[in-house]
């Protein structure tokens, strides 16, 4: 069983993980950042625990589309989950989101930034694969 501590100071959230050093993980996330190993990201991405894929995300939640997921799910990075995240609040999943996923078989998980962050980590800590896609 991993060890988890999360620290929250003035709405920054650290996560602290006990995992090989050769996977990505998520040390902190704020409002429109996350830090992954050590490094501070201020733009939308995706996270696998092999490391930062090169692909074009929107900045915003509203201007993400069915084609940009689309474009994710054809990668053929084969998770267990894809993982969604944005913003400080719950969100509710648009049908063109689902899709590409569903198509796959593979399902689309959609939660705030912070949540989307502790879930990522939780399932890399495990063994699990997972996908994060951070809107920032």
């Amino acid at each position: 069983m991993q060890n988890y501590q999360l620290i929250c100071q003035n709405s920054i959230m650290k996560l602290h993980l006990d995992t090989p050093p050769d996977s990505y993980i998520i040390n902190a996330c704020g409002d429109n950042f996350v830090e992954v190993n050590g490094n501070k990201h201020e733009q939308s991405l995706l996270l696998t625990a092999k490391g930062i894929v090169a692909t074009e995300l929107p900045r915003t939640i509203t201007e993400l589309s069915g084609a940009h997921l689309q474009h994710i799910a054809d990668m053929n990075l084969q998770p267990e989950v894809f993982i969604l995240g944005a913003g400080q609040a719950s969100l509710s999943p648009k049908i063109e989101w689902l899709a590409p996923f569903a198509s796959i078989g593979i399902s689309l998980e959609v939660m705030s930034l912070s949540a989307a962050c502790r879930t990522y980590n939780i399932m890399q800590g495990d063994g699990r694969i997972a996908v994060v896609i951070l809107i920032l």
